[in-house]
């Protein structure tokens, strides 16, 4: 049994082992007990010395991948080097060649005046004036004279055609290669830099200075030693008259030389782009506008407007004409265009304190044609902010007048007693910087002061006359307010006869016409005039409701209702139809549907007194007792005719 045990396992372990089964079975069958022991022991050692050299071959096996991953992690961080160094190369070579692009780029896009140092006679620099001196004298002028020219500019200098922008210097010569040289052999080989030359001589008479620009022609100039300042002056302008016209065109009008400003306004508006021409017509105009040549100013303004359809501030110009000439319907049409364009068209090229005051001014231009005076205050409001030009303080009229025909009496005379040099002649000389306005009148006319209003514009008309350059503006504007105050004070044949002398191409002129004629009781007569005037200028709605009022006094009620109707059709946010609409649907016992027109009205007067009175009288009549107390207390808190004031103590004491 025992010997069954010991041969099996000897039989797994041989096997186990890697001895022939069949081998060993043999071996130990014919074999004494000690030769099985001695094979046993022997194949035991084998299997000791094949496991020491598994156990070695094992051992190098590790050492040699360690020595591969340590090979492996070496060549790695040599391939990271590597890439590190190629990529800092490629890093370097790209900078170089961003750089020379930037280079490139710079001298291509360069406009700036670069002035050499100016030749001069070796003395000069003994005194401390050398060329670089010099030039640095000439260059200050140069910067002096752009600043007086742009203080009132719309445009960015850099939009201007020949704009240096802000890169003026003087170059200084160097020696040897270097990024400033290379940059200076790039901005003359790629750029539109202009070049300023030149040098001092001695002549018999003293002195003279040439200066070149760019490939134009040279000029000089020669004094005395002691005139070098005044030289060095003309020199100046001469540069700047040459690189940058439409810069000096502004100068000169800042200096007062109109007929220098306009001459070469004219001359630049021959030649060049679209929009330079443009610009140059629309300087044109304004030259002859603020001449008092209104006339004149027309043709101009209207190739500015042709030539640049996309820019806002050639039918914003263009205004100026048509408010001194009364022009209502080309008025209409390029104050609505600047609106537009104002808020399609690209600003870029404007600076942003011109546009704060231009494009609300343009806003309560267009407001005011169509009778919306509520808005057209809130636009001369913000415009007034603007400390852009003079309009923080000839805005103050345009809103006094604006509040007045607003029928906000109260809020006029508040700004007339803060500016008391504000009268309607002041308005008038003003005149091409804020179009139509008498403020003054407009408040005297609300409250039917009548003889107030003549004395008013008799005044205006002196000072106007005087001034010599608004002849066209008291022709349509003083003549025609005038004429009217006359005739409502009873000097008939004398309005007749002022009124006779305005200008038939005039809408206000004619509207007044009709006014005029009605007070002297010519009925078919005023009608005449008024439908001239609203075909003269179909986009306002002021002659249609003139024509409507003199129907309802007439007792046409229908033929009134017709006419605010239409009149509310064109300027639906002008309170005096819909307030008169109310009053001819009071008349027709129909006090409800009036009720309706005088809230409207409300909407865009509140601070209307007879707006409130006859409101209030509206709601008495349609049973509302209470409301009317409420319509009567406001009344009484605002401006009243003297006619109004004995219809509301009547109907107080009702």
């Amino acid at each position: 049994m025992v010997e069954e045990t010991e041969g099996e396992g000897f039989g797994a372990a041989a096997s186990g082992a890697g001895i022939e089964p069949t081998a060993a079975s043999v071996a130990l069958a014919g074999a004494s007990r000690e030769k099985a022991d001695a094979l046993l022991d022997e194949q035991r050692a084998v299997l000791r010395k094949q496991g020491l050299l598994l156990d070695l071959q094992i051992e190098d096996a590790r050492e040699q991948h360690d020595l591969h991953v340590s090979h492996l992690h070496f060549r790695r961080f040599g391939d990271y080097a590597k890439a590190a160094m190629e990529a800092t190369v490629a890093v370097f070579i790209a900078l170089v060649v961003a750089g020379f692009a930037a280079l490139i780029w710079q001298a291509h896009e360069a406009k700036g005046l670069v002035a050499e140092p100016l030749k001069t006679p070796p003395d000069f620099a003994a005194r401390g004036l050398d060329g670089t001196v010099l030039s640095q004298q000439l260059l200050d002028r140069l910067n002096a004279m752009v600043e007086e020219a742009n203080v009132y500019s719309l445009r960015k200098p850099d939009s201007i055609a020949g704009s240096w922008g802000s890169n003026i210097k003087v170059q200084i010569p160097d020696t040897g290669i270097s990024i400033d040289e290379l940059s200076q052999l790039l901005h003359g080989w790629l750029g539109h830099e202009t070049h300023v030359s030149g040098e001092i001589t001695r002549s018999a008479g003293g002195i003279a200075l040439t200066v070149r620009a760019g490939t134009g022609r040279s000029q000089t100039f020669g004094g005395r030693e002691t005139d070098l300042d005044a030289l060095i002056d003309k020199a100046a302008n001469a540069i700047l008259r040459q690189t940058q016209p439409f810069v000096y065109v502004d100068l000169l009008a800042r200096r007062g030389d109109l007929s220098g400003s306009t001459a070469l306004s004219l001359r630049l508006a021959m030649v060049g782009s679209s929009p330079d021409r443009s610009l140059a017509y629309g300087t044109l105009a304004n030259g002859l506008a603020i001449e008092g040549k209104f006339r004149e100013s027309i043709a101009p303004y209207v190739r500015s407007v042709a030539l640049a359809p996309d820019d806002p501030m050639a039918p914003f110009f263009a205004t100026n004409a048509d408010a001194a000439l009364d022009h209502g319907e080309p008025f209409v049409r390029h104050a609505a265009a600047a609106v537009h364009l104002f808020a399609t068209a690209s600003l870029s090229d404007y600076r942003a304190e011109a546009l704060a005051s231009l494009i609300p001014s343009a806003r309560s231009m267009l407001a005011q044609a169509q009778g919306d005076f509520a808005e057209a205050v809130r636009n001369d409001e913000i415009a007034e902010q603007s400390s852009f030009s003079d309009y923080d303080v000839q805005g103050a009229v345009v809103t006094a007048s604006d509040l007045a025909r607003d029928h906000d009496v109260q809020g006029a005379r508040a700004i007339l007693a803060e500016h008391p040099q504000y009268s309607d002649g002041q308005a008038v000389i003003w005149m091409v910087d804020i179009e139509a306005q008498l403020p003054v009148t407009f408040v005297d006319a609300d409250v039917e002061d009548w003889h107030g209003a003549a004395d008013s514009l008799a005044k205006a008309d002196r000072i106007a006359l005087q001034a010599g350059v608004v002849n066209d503006p008291r022709h349509t504007l003083v003549w025609p307010w005038l004429a009217y105050a006359w005739a409502k004070t009873g000097n008939i044949a004398n309005a007749e006869a002022l009124v006779r002398l305005t200008p038939l191409d005039c809408t206000r002129c004619l509207e007044f016409r009709g006014r005029i004629a009605e007070v002297s009781g010519d009925a078919a007569g005023a009608a005449r005039w008024f439908a001239r005037a609203v075909a003269d200028a179909p986009s306002e709605p002021f002659a249609m409701t003139d024509w409507g009022a003199m129907l309802l006094r007439r007792g046409d009620i229908d033929g009134a209702i017709a006419k605010f109707e239409q009149a509310y059709a064109i300027g639906p946010h002008f309170a005096d139809p819909l307030e008169m609409w109310g009053e001819a649907l009071m008349q027709k016992n129909r006090s409800d549907l009036a009720l309706a027109k005088f809230a409207e009205a409300n909407k865009y007067a509140p601070n209307w007194g007879r707006l409130h009175l006859r409101w209030g009288e509206a709601l008495v009549y349609a049973g509302k007792p209470e409301e009317a107390k409420k319509q009567f207390a406001l009344a009484a808190t605002l401006e009243l005719s003297v006619a109004d004031k004995r219809e509301f103590a009547k109907a107080a004491h009702a």
